[in-house]
Parts: structure tokens; C-alpha cells; sequence
């Protein structure tokens, strides 16, 4: 969703509030009232640059390249490996 622009809410669990980052609101309890009062601020805050902000954040977890760096650190650790 990010990805697309969306402004995330997410909840304070696992890796979500370092996923967002700035880009996005964490809920620290749940809790409706909360909720609500987050959605009513990013309606009136709303901006093409949170927009672009969420969009950039989410590409930094793109799937390719998250690949490309794993394969890159085992590629690194076996040349060190066999190295002699």
C-alpha cells in the first residue's frame, strides 16, 4: 500500500514501526478513539509529499532487492570461506 501512496497506520508489533518509519502513524494501543483521531489528522495534514515519502520508504523493502542484498552477503561470506 505504501507503494501506491498510501499513508500507513500500523500497529506496534514486530517490524511494522521501523517498516514506516516517519512515513506513517503507529498505533501504540488498540484503541478506536485513537485510531480515529489519527485518521482525522492525516485527513486535514494529508500532502503529495507524505505521499512520496511513504512511496520512496517502501521501496527501500522491495522484494528484488532485498533478494539482491542477501545473495550478495552469502556471496561475500563463502568467497571469505573459501579463501585461503
Amino acid at each position: 500500500a505504501m507503494a501506491c501512496g498510501c499513508i500507513p497506520i500500523v500497529s506496534s508489533v514486530g517490524a511494522m514501526p521501523e517498516i514506516v518509519g516517519q512515513t506513517g502513524i503507529v498505533l501504540k494501543k488498540k484503541n478506536i478513539s485513537d485510531l480515529n483521531e489519527i485518521i482525522s489528522s492525516l485527513v486535514s495534514e494529508y500532502s503529495i509529499e507524505m505521499i512520496h515519502n511513504a512511496r520512496n520508504r517502501a521501496l527501500k523493502y522491495d522484494i528484488r532487492r532485498r533478494q539482491k542484498l542477501l545473495l550478495d552477503l552469502i556471496s561475500s561470506h563463502l568467497t571469505n570461506v573459501t579463501s585461503p
